[in-house]
Formats: structure tokens, C-alpha cells, sequence
């Protein structure tokens, strides 16, 4: 138990740390106020929470980096779907963004239903004061073997140019970009290796 929780707050700081900046963070909890740094603890418990239901959650050996992925077709009990989506909507989304959010969510959903089977990358970083190589190589190379054991393709979704640009350089391709409210999402995959 005393593991999981320590797996939790690593995740929960490195994900909290690194969503200033982040448009689709701001388009879905804004970006300002006295709330800012509460929604932004709330949407990293989400995230976790939500990944790791799907044994999705993966520290790097050296606890500063994390990514996050899963298989798309994992049975999760309805009442654990609604908790988490209701705790989301009410700590950090809000009730003036929880539409807009809902549509986005929708648009990328269908984008992802068109490709079939697949894994998920939800989440990929690394604490700002540990950006090596090393780290950066190892999360990734969770990410490749998963792809290479299953066969499937692996989806993630940025509305950053710089991680979209990351991605390509790590093989990914964009295959759709969705446009809503001045917000671009780009929806990248990377093919399972032959």
C-alpha cells in the first residue's frame, strides 16, 4: 500500500508540475485564479487515478519521469468511470468549461474510435530539473516494447507544436488535427513494429 501511495504523489507532482503552459490544461481548467493550483492537483489525481485503473502508470527508475498508456479496450466498472469523471468536473473542470471540454473530449474520442485497437499514450514527462536523455529513452522504450508485444498501434493526442515535434522525432505521424475555439489538437500514432 505504502508503495502505491509514494507511486501516486511521484506521478501527481510530476504531472502537476509540468500543466502550466499547457493549452489543452488551460482550455479545460483555465489558467489563472485562486483556484489554479487546486484544479491543477485535481486534474493530476484524475489522471492518475484513470491510468492506473487500467495498469497504465510507469515511473522511470529514477522517479522523474512518467508515462502514461494503456490498451483502449480495458473493461473499467461503470461506477469507477462516473466517480472519477464526476470528481474531474467538479474539482477541476468547472461548470463554464465542463461543454466546451465535453465536445473536445467527443472530437478526439471519435478520432481515436477510427483507429481501431490501440494503446493509449495519455502522458509523457519528465520533472524539468531531470530532462536527460536517459529518462527521456527509457519511458520510451516502455512505450515501444508494449506496441512490439501487442502488434497494436500507439495513439496520443498534443495541442503543443513542441511535443507534437517530439513525437515525430520518436516515429509518430499526425493523422488528424482538430480545430475547436482557436484550439488545435493534433492526434498523432505510431505503427506497431514488423
Amino acid at each position: 500500500m505504502m508503495e502505491f501511495l509514494e507511486k501516486r504523489k511521484t506521478a501527481i507532482r510530476i504531472m502537476k508540475n509540468s500543466f502550466d503552459g499547457n493549452d489543452a490544461v488551460h482550455y479545460s481548467i483555465g489558467k489563472t485564479g485562486l483556484g489554479y493550483s487546486f484544479r491543477k492537483e485535481a486534474l493530476a489525481r484524475f489522471m492518475f487515478d484513470y491510468c492506473e485503473r487500467r495498469s497504465g502508470v510507469y515511473l522511470s527508475k529514477n522517479n522523474q519521469g512518467i508515462i502514461c498508456f494503456y490498451l483502449n479496450s480495458i473493461p473499467v466498472c461503470w461506477i469507477y468511470n462516473l466517480w472519477d469523471e464526476l470528481c474531474l468536473g467538479l474539482l477541476a473542470i468547472g461548470p463554464f468549461r465542463v461543454f466546451r471540454v465535453l465536445k473536445r473530449s467527443s472530437l478526439v474520442s471519435k478520432a481515436r474510435a477510427s483507429q481501431g485497437e490501440h494503446l493509449h499514450c495519455w502522458y509523457l514527462g519528465v520533472e524539468s530539473d531531470a530532462r536527460t536523455m536517459t529518462t527521456a529513452i527509457e519511458l520510451r522504450n516502455l512505450l515501444y516494447s508494449a506496441s512490439s508485444k501487442t502488434g497494436l498501434p500507439v495513439l496520443a493526442e498534443t495541442t503543443m507544436t513542441q511535443n507534437r515535434d517530439v513525437y515525430v522525432r520518436m516515429g509518430f505521424r499526425v493523422y488528424e488535427e482538430i480545430r475547436l475555439r482557436g484550439l488545435v489538437t493534433y492526434c498523432l500514432i505510431l505503427d506497431p513494429p514488423l
